[in-house]
């Protein structure tokens, strides 16, 4: 079952189509072709994989979160879909562990929506410097602050950690730029802000 913020293109969108539209800005954002190896970390259901399996068709799609049911099947719809019960602590283990999946096993790494409710994000994204082959891809949908987060009111700060995000993962655009830089992602870092989009839809859900 989809559960992200969603992407509100119209006064007339549903919950559902906004769901969509957010994955599909993500999977456009990456790139996603029928080349690729895609990862899709704390998906929260199987549906989103599918989703980009028939939206995007790549060669194979993984998607892990806690909550998962392992499953991979074998039916048209699903072929080469698979589900994986892990979470991205789980990625690349501490020392004496061994990584949950081998490297370069994925061109591309997704995370919708959920990357701002990870125990630390920068920790995240040196994992997939880990794990992607040279020329891949890490595409994720965030909350980012509008100042740097020492300018940020505390009030601000207080209901975001009431949503469960941690203030380390509490980033502006420039903070998230030098923040990727400093972890030794080159300089094809681009961001788009798309917050009037998926906040909007909130006001008008419930009529």
């Amino acid at each position: 079952k989809w559960c992200n913020l969603g992407l509100w293109t119209s006064g007339d969108c549903g919950y559902s189509e906004a769901c969509e539209n957010l994955a599909n800005r993500l999977g456009e954002a990456a790139g996603l072709n029928s080349s690729d190896a895609v990862l899709c970390c704390g998906c929260g259901s199987i549906d989103e994989v599918r989703h980009y399996m028939r939206q995007f068709r790549p060669r194979h799609a993984t998607g892990i979160d806690p909550h998962l049911s392992e499953e991979r099947t074998t039916d048209a719809e699903d072929h080469n879909v698979r589900a994986v019960r892990a979470g991205v602590k789980d990625l690349v283990p501490g020392e004496g562990g061994g990584s949950l999946f081998p490297p370069c096993l994925f061109d591309k790494i997704l995370a919708l929506d959920n990357v701002y409710h990870y125990p630390c994000k920068e920790s995240f994204y040196r994992d997939c410097l880990v794990m992607l082959p040279e020329g891949g891809k890490v595409a994720v949908s965030d909350i980012v602050l509008r100042r740097p987060s020492d300018r940020t009111p505390l009030w601000v700060k207080l209901a975001l950690r009431a949503m469960g995000i941690p203030a380390c993962n509490l980033w502006s655009v420039d903070q998230y730029k030098n923040k990727l830089a400093s972890i030794g992602y080159e300089d094809d870092v681009t961001v788009q802000l798309v917050g009037e989009q998926v906040f909007s839809g909130w006001t008008f859900l419930p009529k």
